[in-house]
């Protein structure tokens, strides 16, 4: 929940990519049922993480409980952060499944941009708002 939170307050008023509501009621439901949880749900999840994980070191988090859990999770030699991008990868590529999407691949492709911002690769990132862009303008005229 620590990286969910900072995610939520890195980007605040940068970008609102789910509804914080049915984002966390979601987040319930996969945690009392986790065999059932949806394989994009996941992907997204991860990426949730990442991004949280990769924005952590420019703010602390006012919770003492959880900056701990958090440095434990990011000791030496361990990027968190990149480990759930690549875990997220594997559970539901978004640029694969890009034809196929609707706003969860929308979803999906922001939160890599995001990623790719703040792992200082801005190259991957204009080419994941290209396709942004593409997704959603293929979206529209198909209505």
């Amino acid at each position: 929940m620590c990286a969910i939170e900072l995610t939520s307050v890195q980007t605040a008023g940068l970008c609102d990519i789910f509804d914080r509501q049915s984002f966390e009621s979601k987040l319930s439901e996969t945690f009392e049922h986790p065999l059932d949880a949806d394989p994009q749900w996941l992907c997204q999840l991860n990426l949730v993480f990442a991004v949280g994980f990769q924005m952590r070191n420019d703010r602390s988090i006012g919770n003492d409980n959880a900056s701990k859990i958090l440095d434990r999770l990011e000791r030496p030699g361990v990027k968190r952060a990149e480990r759930f991008y690549l875990a997220a990868r594997q559970l539901s590529d978004p640029a694969v499944d890009f034809e196929a999407g609707g706003i969860g691949v929308l979803q999906s492709l922001m939160l890599i941009m995001l990623y790719m911002l703040a792992s200082s690769k801005r190259s991957s990132a204009w080419g994941y708002l290209g396709a942004l862009r593409c997704r959603h303008t293929s979206a529209t005229t198909n209505r």
